[in-house]
């Protein structure tokens, strides 16, 4: 039989064939090794594999062929392969891509197929036609593979070609693949090199080209908000000679690395804020995502001025949805001839981000739901099983709100974390007395310190604060070189005795020590818990005087959009939450957020130098936390604290998607399955239920256990489900059946099995 009938007949058995036990079955040892054998007879120095799926029937079956010097899997790299639809009626024959890359940069099917276009574009093929193909198949994997398919050739497989024009095909997309492992060599075998070459042929005129339109949009911005006689709703053709440059329905047209903005200058009379401060839609310029979504660059004015400018993303019916990206316009460089400057680098991308890349500010549907919900009653808890994913969850809500990448989100001051515990207690989340030994004082004595959410809170509260004067830094840098390269003593005015540094950095005169932190404080008008100030003053008149240290001003806020802050308390049960929280059971509530007013006196409100000084929660602080609703220690969360939450489920299948990068691809369907019918076993157990479900995330540890599912059941699995069935009646005969629906075995067939021995 020859290749091309071997293949039609194991597409048209292969579904018959999936009912069927999956050991030993026969159509394996066809796709697995007949037909990797045959095509191998006609191919040199190729790897050939076939595969059915691995303990379990995949829904798509194929037949890969790899050059070895480039891959050796499918997952990663290129190579060719036969994809076999679930329904047996086509089979593909493709130029392909591993989805790993994609994976690791989280891109959504959307840019992958884009990223596929892209590549047949480079290199297009005279013979395989660049097409959407269709596996019939809705598993992530089938989806998979038709988005990362390059070029194909389609074949019914009730009309499958001759042997001889199957092999003429094959040649000809060999050939196609030559050139893309060239292409691939040449990048030094690097996929990332491979891939922004294949984006993005040249990335230094687009960052000159954006950066050249911010210049000429903050001009043109502040001329027409400062002078209405020279007030025009264009920025005219000049220096955009290149970009596709046209004027109509009353804006600009730009267009930068392909993709169309619009400049949006002047409309209904308005040019900006009456004010001259703040921020109103205009100006603004935009271009356009998919459902009817915009990507907006919006300025901030300070005195008929643009001050900032931020990322906001806009809808017609639902409106502006802030991301929590700004950059102010100093920092961006825009009126120098020098290379455009990180800052504007970071901009243009993040700014890019919204037109489809996917990546670090796009998250899953359902953390994007929570999101949501979490806008609008400020506190969430997320409940369910161990190992649901909440925290998970909980981080990805934080990147969606704050739009920062949630591989850095620990870098963010917009996001905190703490974890409960049953020591934890008030003076470690609000405030509380802390033993110090600082420079200034030999002995150990005990601070009024804040606590962790009280100093995330009075971040928040500062975040819409724009125009701060403070180049302190830079003036204490500059005394403290001056001290080191002293060769005589550095006499201070109004001092008789020699600074000098200590192994700290702090400014010593003999005994008493000025701190930078105690300076700074001073020049910022605030406490320093000090008895005497002396010699800080003297170092403060010093940095004046000398330095340039210019005097603090605290700024004004400019924006009525706050940047959105994330608090996420994780296993927030498991602390004594009355203890904890203390008095802010008042101020978390949502109606009480936002004003001074509404402010409480803290348990140490007395050790305050102002005693009365309140503390209030800022309304652009969010709080998310997580519980596992099986923990005992759940009954400690009081009804006045359940009232101030919004509690919201989460279910094992909601958060598969943590196995997307984690998993290999082919694994994911097996995975989900064992997952499913463990849980629907246990839901269904006597004294069990939906609360004792087993979550994803025990699965990530499948790739280090080698896929091995009866290790994952014997050491992580089996443990905690004894505990679950503890004194229960017939432990054993349902441990056994929640072993079965793990392994996927049917206990109707079991059972007639047995009978049937019988």
């Amino acid at each position: 039989m020859n290749i091309s009938n071997m293949i039609a007949e194991a597409a048209i058995q292969y579904p018959e064939a999936r009912k069927g036990p999956f050991g030993e079955a026969p159509i394996g040892n066809i796709i697995k090794n007949e037909i990797p054998e045959a095509i191998r007879n006609k191919l040199l120095n190729y790897v050939v594999k076939g595969s059915i799926g691995n303990g379990r029937f995949a829904s798509i079956p194929w037949i890969a062929i790899m050059d070895r010097e480039i891959t050796s899997s499918t997952t990663e790299g290129f190579y060719i392969v036969f994809l076999f639809s679930s329904d047996g009626k086509r089979v593909y024959l493709t130029l392909n891509q591993g989805i790993t890359y994609f994976n690791k940069n989280k891109y959504k099917q959307s840019k992958v197929k884009d990223i596929s276009n892209k590549i047949y574009e480079r290199f297009p093929s005279s013979t395989a036609a660049r097409m959407e193909i269709d596996l019939n198949s809705d598993t992530p994997l089938g989806k998979g593979y038709e988005s990362t398919t390059v070029s194909a050739f389609e074949y019914d497989t009730s009309n499958m070609p001759t042997e001889e024009k199957l092999l003429s095909d094959l040649d000809s997309l060999l050939s196609d693949y030559a050139k893309v492992k060239q292409f691939f060599v040449d990048n030094d075998k690097n996929l990332e090199k491979f891939y922004s070459k294949i984006m993005r042929n040249d990335t230094s005129n687009k960052y000159k080209e954006f950066k050249y339109l911010l210049k000429r949009f903050v001009e043109q911005g502040n001329i027409n908000i400062q002078d209405k006689d020279k007030r025009k709703t264009t920025l005219g053709i000049a220096g955009f000679d290149h970009n596709h440059f046209q004027h109509s329905n009353g804006y600009d047209h730009i267009t930068i690395d392909g993709v169309e903005y619009h400049i949006h200058l002047f409309n209904n009379g308005s040019y900006g804020p009456f004010s001259g401060n703040g921020s109103k839609m205009l100006p603004y310029f935009c271009h356009g995502l998919a459902n009817e979504y915009w990507a907006n660059i919006r300025a901030t004015f300070q005195n008929f001025e643009m001050k900032s400018l931020r990322i906001v993303e806009w809808n017609k019916n639902s409106g502006d949805k802030e991301s929590g990206i700004s950059y102010m316009i100093d920092t961006l460089d825009l009126f120098s001839d020098e290379e455009p400057n990180y800052n504007l680098k970071k901009l243009y991308k993040e700014f890019s981000l919204l037109e489809g890349e996917e990546n670090s500010v796009i998250v899953n549907d359902k953390a994007n739901e929570l999101a949501d919900k979490l806008e609008k009653s400020k506190n969430i808890i997320l409940r369910g099983a161990p190992g649901t994913g909440k925290t998970y969850l909980a981080r990805q809500i934080a990147a969606s709100l704050i739009g920062e990448d949630e591989d850095k989100l620990n870098e963010s001051e917009q996001y905190g974390f703490v974890q409960f515990h049953p020591s934890y207690d008030y003076s470690d989340f609000v405030e509380g007395l802390r033993p110090i030994t600082g420079d200034e004082q030999e002995q150990v004595s005990f601070k009024l310190v804040d606590g962790i959410f009280k100093k995330f809170c009075k971040h928040a509260a500062k975040s819409d604060i724009v125009d701060v004067v403070d180049n302190f830094d830079t003036a204490w840098e500059n005394l403290i070189h001056a001290i080191n390269e002293s060769t005589d003593d550095y006499i201070m005015d109004n001092s008789t005795v020699p600074a000098t540094l200590n192994s700290h950095n702090s400014i010593k005169f003999r005994s008493p020590v000025a701190t930078k932190e105690n300076v700074y404080k001073l020049y910022r008008g605030e406490d320093t818990n000090l008895k005497y100030e002396t010699y800080q003053n003297i170092v403060l008149d010093h940095l004046t005087e000398v330095f340039g240290l210019k005097p603090f001003e605290e700024g004004e806020a400019v924006s009525s959009e706050k940047k959105k802050y994330i608090f996420v308390i994780d296993e927030i049960n498991r602390g004594e939450i009355s203890k904890i929280f203390g008095e802010l059971f008042f101020s978390i509530d949502p109606g009480y957020r936002g004003e001074e007013k509404y402010g409480i006196y803290t348990q140490c409100s007395n050790l305050h130098i102002n005693s009365k000084e309140k503390f209030y929660i800022p309304d652009n602080v969010y709080i998310i936390g997580t519980m596992n609703d099986i923990d005992r220690s759940v009954d400690s969360f009081d009804f006045a604290m359940r009232r101030r939450f919004r509690f919201i489920e989460i279910k094992a299948e909601e958060t598969t998607t943590m196995w997307q990068g984690q998993l290999d691809d082919t694994k994911i369907e097996e995975a989900t399955n064992r997952l499913v019918t463990l849980n629907k076993q246990i839901a269904d157990t006597d004294d069990l239920n939906s609360n004792y479900h087993i979550g994803p995330s025990y699965f990530l540890k499948l790739p280090e256990l080698d896929y091995n599912y009866d290790v994952l059941w014997t050491d992580y699995l089996q443990p905690l489900l004894e505990e679950y069935l503890r004194g229960n009646y017939e432990e054993q005969e349902k441990l056994d059946a929640m072993k079965n629906a793990y392994d996927l075995i049917d206990q109707t067939n079991e059972e007639n099995a047995d009978e049937d021995r019988r």
